[in-house]
């Protein structure tokens, strides 16, 4: 199996801005469902902000 394959059905993709607040990032966590977001910055993923990361 791909990581194609598991993507192909979960919908956009959700990112985040290094100019983002923990606020909208943990608003967008639980309004998604998500675990972690990648966090782009001109279209490059320049990290990842997960759950853990406020806890």
């Amino acid at each position: 199996m791909t990581i194609a394959a598991i993507l192909k059905d979960k919908g956009d993709i959700q990112s985040l801005t290094p100019d983002s607040t923990v606020a909208q990032a943990v608003a967008l966590l639980g309004e998604k469902r998500i675990g972690a977001a990648p966090v782009l910055d001109g279209g490059k993923v320049v990290g990842i902000f997960s759950e853990r990361d406020v806890i």
